[in-house]
């Protein structure tokens, strides 16, 4: 979006770049979101202020939200991770023999 602004704001209508800066609330690390503030306080949408400043808060609570969870959540996942490779190592050495047994011709 950054590198073909101009090319978007005069292919689009106005309420076109409002639509299509909504993506921007995923970029949810604290750098990115640096990014995306200061490129819509250089380019303000003229008709897209409150969208803007929603799209600005939701991306606000989206980093709060990674800051806060992306911990918790990579420990609740890290036994399922290693059980699953182990879970998967058992399927194949565990399989019947008439399954691993070549077939006969």
């Amino acid at each position: 979006m950054r590198e073909n602004w101009e090319k978007m704001t005069k292919s689009f209508p106005e309420n076109g770049i409002v639509h299509l800066m909504g993506g921007a609330e995923s970029l949810d690390t604290v750098a990115l979101e640096n990014e995306v503030r200061e490129f819509f306080a250089q380019h303000p949408v003229k008709q897209g202020e409150m969208a803007t400043a929603q799209m600005l808060e939701q991306l606000g609570v989206n980093v709060r939200l990674r800051q806060t969870e992306s911990p918790k959540l990579t420990q609740h996942l890290a036994p399922a991770q290693e059980a699953g490779s182990c879970a998967k190592k058992e399927e194949v050495t565990s399989a019947p023999k008439e399954v691993m047994a070549a077939p006969s011709v």
